[in-house]
């Protein structure tokens, strides 16, 4: 009964069954309850095809309101089967991912949207005249069943596959293919995901992974990954160099460092990294480890990335060990404390040997000078004037001693004032004129270009002293000449040169020429007197004025010391 009912309740056997039983019941009852009590011979015909007629329309009526309903039905069913395939159709068309119709007998595609058009470079004519399997490098099996999609649950097919595109170049794609009904057609949809670039940022990643795989294992230092509830998680084989062998897994790793922290030194590093996860500020420590041959070493603790992950912390970092570094920087420091005790050792020195030898050599010059005047023999005059010689020389000496003391102390302070290259050159001129001429040479001062600068007079004609002094020493013949000019050597400059027509200087010993207590000719059998240091008290004057100096000479042509002044007023605030 219950399969009677589930039939008639569908349109297909519903008309038929009820037009049986009106037939029936028309047949049964018409003659009982209406016909028999009006019939007669002569009205047979006509009750006949009355009863027809009525039978027709009672019939027809009941059919029309039985269908009725199941009618519209179908139309509504129709129009929303339109409405959706022009949706369907629609989204095909608009989708951005390249997608095609394909015919899932032939694989022919059917159609193809915008997206794919321009994915292959081919237009949509021509994408229609070709099959799937024109597109793909892989090959794809033709007459896929979809007949048993619904039974396994299965309602699309995944793969990966390498496509061609109308340029011949290869591209990798992920292929989505599903079975579509569209105007009551079975059509295969085929969607494409190009995924060249994600393969290729995929593998560069990859690649990337094992250059910083391979980094981190043969860097130096050693590399770790700590996690703040389950301790150290990695650790580069590096820990081998530190603390003597690569732990294994019964080592117990995630104590691994801080088993071979020094004792006094625990506490540090358990607070270096509290303080790493309480403020998530990347930290550098030092401490001490001891390794499995009893050996200490200094280690330093660099983190540099801290991540939180749900109710973890992870950091990484860099242990290094700096115990040579260390001793290198302690055996510094006492080299520079030595230094600085041999520095003011010295200046005790200087400044004793000043008060010591200034005032008796004050002394010896002032007696000379009384004993050069109440005296007017000449032969004590000379021998006075020997003496004054002398004194002058020694006094020269220890100046020069002093000044370097002082330069190296980094006392000697600057006072610029504005001069010219015409007035600077004609103090230095005629300040100097009667040491040159005492040894019967001309003394020129060639002034090119008068241009004014500043610079610090007192510091600079110490240096002009010290250079003509060299130049009347080294010179027996000829001249010796001051020249002034702008040059534009690598910048703007004032240069002042000393030119002279002596011994010249050996261009192997320009290197040597401006270093202290050096000398072309050094030791008892040198030929000319000095120390040796006038030279680098110019060097280093020179320096303080932001300046430089250079030499050029030919043996027995004569030397040229030039002095370079920068030409614009320098910054000398941090002095």
């Amino acid at each position: 009964m219950t399969k009677i009912l589930s039939y008639i309740s569908k349109t297909e056997y519903k008309v038929p069954i009820i037009y049986l039983i009106l037939s029936i019941l028309w047949i049964i009852f018409s003659d009982m309850l209406l016909f028999n009590y009006i019939s007669s011979t002569e009205n047979t015909k006509m009750i006949s095809v009355t009863k027809g007629l009525v039978f027709v329309v009672l019939t027809a009526l009941t059919f029309y309101f039985l269908i009725k309903k199941d009618v519209n039905r179908i139309r509504a069913v129709n129009e929303n089967l339109k409405l959706s395939n022009e949706y369907y159709y629609s989204l095909f068309k608009n989708n951005h991912f390249a997608s095609l119709l394909v015919n899932p007998d032939s694989l022919q595609i059917i159609d193809a949207n915008d997206a794919a058009a321009n994915l292959y470079g081919y237009s949509r004519e021509t994408l229609m005249n070709m099959e799937l399997s024109d597109l793909s490098v892989t090959p794809i099996s033709k007459n896929i069943n979809f007949t048993d999609f619904d039974a396994t649950g299965i309602n699309q097919i995944f793969m990966n596959s390498s496509h061609r595109t109308s340029s011949d170049n290869l591209i990798e794609v992920e292929l989505f293919m599903g079975p579509v009904y569209l105007q009551d057609r079975l059509c295969l949809l085929a969607i494409i995901n190009d995924i060249t670039a994600k393969i290729s940022t995929e593998n560069a990643l990859k690649d990337s992974e094992q250059k910083y795989k391979k980094l981190v294992e043969n860097i130096p230092d050693v590399f770790y990954v700590y996690s703040m509830k389950k301790g150290l998680q990695y650790i580069s084989p590096q820990i081998k160099s530190l603390i003597g062998y690569i732990p294994a897994k019964s080592d117990n790793l995630p104590d691994i460092i801080l088993n071979h922290v020094f004792p006094d030194d625990k506490a540090n590093f358990l607070a270096g990294r509290k303080t790493v996860f309480d403020t998530f500020e990347p930290l550098e420590n030092n401490y001490r480890i001891t390794d499995s041959n009893k050996i200490t070493k200094w280690i330093l603790d660099r983190v540099f990335l801290i991540t939180p992950i749900d109710d973890d912390i992870l950091i990484e970092g860099v242990l290094s060990d700096t115990t040579e570094k260390r001793k290198l920087v302690e055996g510094l420091v006492l080299a520079h404390t030595k230094a600085n005790e041999s520095l003011k050792l010295k200046n005790v020195i200087l400044s004793n040997l000043n008060h010591e030898l200034r005032t008796p050599l004050n002394g010896i010059i002032g007696f000379s000078k009384l004993i050069q005047k109440s005296s007017k023999e000449p032969e004590i005059q000379e021998y006075v004037e020997l003496v004054l010689e002398s004194s002058y020389r020694l006094n020269s000496t220890l100046n020069s001693l002093l000044t370097l003391n002082e330069i190296e102390a980094g006392h000697r302070e600057l006072y610029f004032e504005e001069s010219s290259i015409k007035d600077y050159l004609g103090l230095i001129y005629y300040s100097n004129t009667k040491q040159v001429q005492r040894k019967r040479l001309d003394f020129v001062m060639d002034v090119r270009e008068d241009m004014k600068f500043y610079t610090d007079i007192s510091i600079l004609s110490q240096v002009f002293f010290n250079l003509i002094d060299n130049a009347v020493k080294f010179t027996d013949d000829g001249k010796i000449t001051l020249r002034g000019e702008f040059v534009t050597k690598g910048g703007m400059w004032i240069r002042l040169s000393v030119i002279d027509t002596g011994i010249g200087i050996n261009p192997d010993y320009f290197k040597d020429i401006f270093q202290p207590f050096r000398q072309e000719s050094e030791g008892m059998s040198r030929k000319f007197e000095g120390m040796g240091i006038g030279l680098t008290i110019c060097y280093k004057l020179i320096a303080l004025l932001k300046g430089k100096i250079e030499v050029e000479s030919t043996p027995e042509k004569g030397s040229s010391f030039m002095v370079y002044l920068p030409f614009k007023i320098p910054d000398y605030s941090a002095n």
